[in-house]
């Protein structure tokens, strides 16, 4: 899969696609990983990476969706997900942090 990526990555290079974004959707199984995206989007040339929050579309049950939204206070993984949002990989000029921007850019 790393090769197909790299393969964009050469294709934006080369200057035969306009963009090549990664989107990464948190939630409490992957936001320990947003930083190794931004590190990953690097290695494969990728312009941006995207992240944004988990919605429930009605694919979820609230219940589910209680144990997926890392990103909501009072969540068992709250102050994790801070401490993720604190890496500074996150600070990118690539990063696009959307509806998560509160969080990575956030002084405390």
């Amino acid at each position: 899969m790393e090769e197909n990526l790299k393969f964009a990555g050469q294709l934006l290079a080369d200057k035969l696609i306009e963009d090549f974004m990664i989107t990464f959707t948190v939630q409490a199984e992957n936001y320990r990983e947003m930083g190794d995206a931004v590190s990953l989007a690097r290695e494969i040339g990728a312009s941006q990476v995207y992240f944004g929050r988990l919605t429930n579309w009605g694919t979820f049950s609230a219940a589910e969706y209680d144990q997926k939204a890392v990103f909501v206070p009072g969540h068992p993984e709250y102050e994790d997900f801070l401490v993720a949002c604190r890496d500074l990989r996150l600070r990118d000029p690539m990063v696009a942090p959307t509806d998560l921007d509160e969080f990575i850019h956030a002084t405390h």
